[in-house]
């Protein structure tokens, strides 16, 4: 049988969310079900971003070596994309914390 690191008896619960409704009942789920663990213990919220997709890229015709990507694919839309992304992931925690503060935990 292992032996237990000293301070590492105490639990951690993490939750993902995501801007999915299967998220939010999930994430609810655990704060009704897991109430009693939550209050002794630190509760780690991960707000998932997708990746920015912003190279959508085509195949050529037949007897063609390269691919075709359309729109614009400068560094100022990947910037705008991944600030999109985090302004949304920092919603979703704000709105998490709302929540669990709703619910004492």
């Amino acid at each position: 049988m292992e032996k237990r690191r000293e301070g590492s008896s105490k639990k951690k619960v993490m939750v993902a969310i995501d801007e999915s409704q299967h998220s939010y009942h999930a994430f609810l789920w655990a704060l009704d079900n897991l109430k009693e663990l939550l209050t002794n213990s630190p509760l780690v919220i991960f707000a998932a971003q997708p990746f920015p997709n912003c190279f959508d890229t085509y195949g050529a015709q037949l007897g063609h070596s390269h691919l075709y990507c359309p729109g614009p694919t400068s560094s100022s839309l990947i910037s705008s994309v991944l600030k999109q992304n985090q302004d949304i992931a920092l919603g979703l925690l704000e709105r998490a914390e709302n929540i669990c503060a709703s619910r004492g935990v």
